[in-house]
This record gives C-alpha cells, structure tokens and sequence, in this order.
C-alpha cells in the first residue's frame, strides 16, 4: 500500500534501545516516556493539518517492535482532542471499504512493524480543541496494555486525503454535519499530499 512519507527531518518519536540498554522488556516499556530505551521505534510520524471546525484528524507513523515480545497498543490520547480511537479499515459488504475503531487495539509483533497509513490502520483524534496547522508538532501518547506509554511527536503537513467514512450511517451523518467532509474516495488516493513517499 503506498503511504505517506515525512522527510528524514521530520522523523520524531522514540529510538530503538542501544546495546548498552536494559534488557528487560517490562523494565523498558514502563520507562518508555522517558528513557530513550522504548519499546517501539517511530519513524516518519506526522498528523493531518486541520481546521478545530473539522472536529477531528488522523496521526500516521511506522512503528517497529524493538523488543522480543509482542506489544499490544491498546488506547492514545493528545492534548489537542477530547479522544483517540485506534481505527482500522474493513469492507463494508458492497465491495467499499469504511473505518472503524479497532476492537483490542494493535498488536505490533516482536521484531516487526505496524505501519500507519490513510486508508488503512491509523490513529484518530477526535473531538479537536485546537487547529492543527502545517508545521506544527503534536504529541501523541500510545498505551499498550500492560498500563506503560510512549511518546510520539508527530509533524502536522497538509493533505487532500485521509477524509473517512465510518461504520454506522449515524455516526457518518453525525461527522458530514460538522464539516469533516468525510469521503473514503479520497482516503483511498496515496498519491495526494506533500511530498509523501512510499512505505
């Protein structure tokens, strides 16, 4: 699937542990926010830019597994919205496709990546209480499910895409009635945005 690249000087969020770090997999994840040792290495995270009037914007990383065990992100929070669902894309029985929040969260498997991308697997914050301007950084709190957080820091750009129809046409009337303008057309076109790569 192509997805949306960040320059190299946009890349924010956690580094994977040095060889010097703790070998505890526990030890790290519950140090994850503020040791340098986390569980999850972030590359490329960025947010859509977005007006407060649109009520909500979608967060997109890649985020590796550092450790030797599976790890379960099971809810996320900002600063800049009321909630974060952790959404995913599903066919909705007529051959398109809607989002949805995703039941028990991700699972990002040791070793391994979980890529977020419009029109698949992503964050949503919702309920914004700000504008998101291009340029500007927002912090992101992923929670996996043994309690302990990390710390994203993902670069707000400018994209035509990532505009969302959800499951349950009162919820998708509900969000057409605050100007998001939610269309799984354009979540669909990887090719829009500034300067983005593929994953």
């Amino acid at each position: 699937m192509t997805g949306c690249a960040a320059p190299a000087s946009d890349q924010g969020g956690s580094t994977a542990p040095s060889a010097g770090g703790t070998t505890s997999t526990d030890s790290a994840r519950e140090d994850a926010s503020a040791s340098s040792t986390a569980p999850l290495s972030v590359e490329d995270p960025w947010i859509k830019a977005v007006k407060e009037e649109d009520m909500m914007t979608a967060v997109f990383a890649t985020l590796t597994n550092t450790t030797d065990q599976d790890l379960q992100i099971v809810d996320a929070r900002t600063p800049v919205a009321d909630a974060v669902e952790l959404h995913e894309t599903v066919d909705d029985g007529s051959g398109a496709t809607m989002m949805q929040e995703k039941e028990g969260g991700f699972t990002v498997p040791a070793g391994e990546a979980l890529t977020l991308v419009p029109g698949g697997n992503h964050l949503m914050p919702m309920g914004l209480n700000e504008s998101i301007e291009p340029g500007q950084t927002v912090e992101v709190v992923v929670e996996f499910s043994d309690g302990s957080t990390q710390t994203l820091t993902a670069v707000a750009k400018d994209y035509a895409g990532a505009n969302e129809t959800y499951e349950g046409t009162d919820e998708a009337s509900d969000s057409a009635d605050h100007g998001a303008g939610h269309d799984m057309g354009d979540m669909g076109d990887m090719d829009q945005g500034a300067g983005h790569g593929e994953h």
